[in-house]
């Protein structure tokens, strides 16, 4: 309607002797033109170098006004419209936006349908067994602004969550923004393990508990499940696990050496004073140690140990492991 009225009105200034194809192409062409510079084109004061925040959950019409409101788009019906057609409305992408230069509301839509913020992305890598302890400090370090005592604070319950792996976020990601990726990479990764914990009469919690374990105490995948089976054993048995690498998470000291002082500290996780799991994970274990958690290797073992070569050693007594000592660390 609009159009028409536009292509009349634009008829009525023309000469009438011109021939009678010409105004129509002309007047066609204009009205297209003004129908793009009204609708489609960016606005004027388009927010060159700012940031814009769409919001996890946000419906197409209110990240539609939010746009309008920040003169990224022109008009909120037109990009609503545009994200239906697509089929994008109900997947774009929530983030921090950042727009260099003016974009038309189709380049709008398209950049926040597949998720390209603008920024050279921030790429980190966390480590398999990480604390959240050395995950803040590492984050701290890669984004700017980031406080890793109040990220400590948001993740104090997450120990064994906060999944391995290499992310990407945006120099300005906030807090949330680094915790819900790395969650929702969790729920991807491991999520599936916990029907098969279940099925095992284990809690997924129970397996990221001795996930976190087994990947502080061998390298290999063969040696995770031998010792897997092994910690399993002992909890059937009623033994206390000892395992040495809680110390370094009970006292905060990045050491194996485990001193006589070290043994009687009353925490929960002291796996020489409680017998069976500790509360929780001491770490954040990748893949293989959950999975050497779940499928361990049977066996008739109860002991174990590493020599100076990272060579495993096993005993089914007290005193076979004795000399297992006497022979690898002690000659």
């Amino acid at each position: 309607m609009k159009f028409a009225i536009l292509k009349k009105r634009f008829l009525r200034t023309l000469p009438q002797n011109i021939h009678p194809h010409v105004p129509y192409w002309v007047a066609s062409s204009i009205c297209a033109l003004l129908l793009y510079m009204t609708l489609f084109a960016p606005p004027v004061d388009f927010p060159l170098k700012g940031t814009i925040r769409i919001e996890d959950g946000m419906s197409v019409e209110a990240i539609a006004k939010g746009l309008k409101e920040r003169a990224v788009i022109r008009s909120t019906f037109v990009f609503t419209a545009l994200a239906r057609l697509t089929g994008s409305a109900d997947n774009l992408v929530a983030g921090q936006y950042r727009f260099d230069r003016t974009y038309s509301v189709f380049t709008v839509l398209s950049r926040i349908a597949k998720g390209v913020y603008g920024f050279h992305m921030v790429k980190i890598v966390l480590p398999e067994g990480a604390t959240n302890t050395e995950i803040a400090i590492l984050v701290a370090s890669k984004l700017e602004g980031f406080d890793k005592k109040y990220f400590l604070e948001i993740v104090k319950d997450k120990e064994g969550y906060l999944f391995p792996d290499t992310y990407s976020f945006t120099p300005v990601a906030t807090y949330e923004d680094v915790v819900k990726k790395i969650e929702q990479n969790f729920q991807r990764q491991v999520g599936p393990y916990e029907i098969v914990a279940v099925a095992k009469g284990h809690t997924l919690h129970e397996i990221l508990t001795m996930a976190s374990l087994i990947e502080e105490e061998a390298r290999k995948t063969e040696d995770r499940k031998m010792i897997a089976g092994i910690l399993w054993n002992r909890i059937e048995q009623g033994m206390p696990l000892q395992v040495d690498a809680v110390f370094p998470y009970i006292v905060g000291r990045n050491t194996y050496e485990v001193t006589k002082t070290d043994l009687k500290n009353t925490s929960l996780y002291n796996t020489y004073l409680h017998k069976g799991l500790p509360p929780g994970p001491i770490s954040n274990p990748g893949k293989d140690a959950i999975d050497a958690a779940l499928n361990p290797t049977k066996n008739d073992y109860l002991y174990y140990l590493s020599d100076r070569k990272g060579s495993m050693h096993y005993a089914k007594t007290f005193e076979e492991h004795k000399e297992n000592r006497r022979k690898y660390l002690n000659s």
